[in-house]
């Protein structure tokens, strides 16, 4: 008879394991919001994405694109 071993979660691993469940429900009430930024413009992405690799947005940069006449 062969038994696997088992190796005992460490506590970092629960507590990682534990995050997106309370992420999602402090996502869902509110209590929790990541920014979000609209750059209107597809010829303002390269600032955009400099501007998000530089520090000076953080969380989600939306590039919206515009319709032309």
């Amino acid at each position: 008879m062969t038994v696997p071993a088992v190796l005992p979660r460490t506590s970092r691993e629960v507590r990682l394991a534990a995050v997106p469940e309370g992420l999602g429900g402090r996502l869902r009430s509110g209590e929790t919001q990541f920014p979000v930024t609209r750059i209107a413009g597809i010829e303002r992405a390269p600032q955009a994405l400099q501007d998000l690799t530089g520090g000076r947005l953080f969380g989600t940069v939306v590039v919206e694109l515009t319709e032309r006449a």
